[in-house]
């Protein structure tokens, strides 16, 4: 399938042609990338379920022990924000609460929605609205900046905190990785002509 698409540097408009994974084609006017070939939506797919199951294993098991006074504590994910609320720090548990449970949950959620639909040959239902809430939920994932927080954390009281390094702290990284895949190889031209297909 040919499409017509604009440079984004130079607006030169140009015949674009289906693109293989890894390949990318580029303006011969000013060299700027104007479409890449993206993963599948069968591989796209697979890594929401995967983010699915690790944000629920991030969710449940603890990434940090907190020992004060000789008590401690094991904090999972959800746990970290409800901690914040007990020192008063509603606000900040409120912004933790929502760039590592809320967001990544909607992320997944509306990928989810977008993509299942397509597995089996049929167009997501409103799928403009949450294409729309998929995009402006990215900028709220933050989990990179949470687990560099967690290591700050275990570095500066080190005799009170400590990382757990087990598979709690593995499946959290793993997560991580998955969300950070997400969002480098989703390509927005490879699911609207998945979603062409299926009309």
């Amino acid at each position: 399938m040919v499409k017509m698409k604009a440079c984004p540097d130079c607006d030169l408009l140009l015949e674009v042609g289906h693109l293989r994974e890894g390949e990318r084609a580029l303006c011969p006017r000013c060299d700027a990338v104007l479409v890449r070939g993206g993963r599948s939506i069968d591989a796209m797919f697979a890594l929401t379920v995967s983010g699915l199951i690790l944000w629920l294993a991030s969710l449940i098991l603890p990434v940090l022990v907190i020992d004060f006074n000789g008590t401690q504590q094991a904090l999972s994910l959800w746990q970290t924000a409800f901690a914040m609320l007990d020192q008063d720090e509603w606000l900040l548990a409120l912004l933790v609460a929502m760039t590592t449970i809320v967001a990544p949950l909607i992320y997944l959620g509306a990928m989810l929605w977008l993509l299942l639909p397509l597995r089996f040959g049929r167009v997501p239902v409103l799928v403009g609205w949450v294409f729309r809430l998929f995009y402006a939920n990215q900028g709220w994932v933050m989990l990179e900046v949470f687990f560099l927080s967690l290591l700050v954390t275990a570095v500066k009281l080190t005799d009170m905190a400590q990382l757990l390094p087990d598979w709690s702290l593995l499946a959290f990284i793993a997560f991580m990785l998955v969300m950070s895949a997400m969002r480098l190889l989703f390509d927005a031209d490879v699911y609207w002509r998945a979603v062409h297909q299926c009309r």
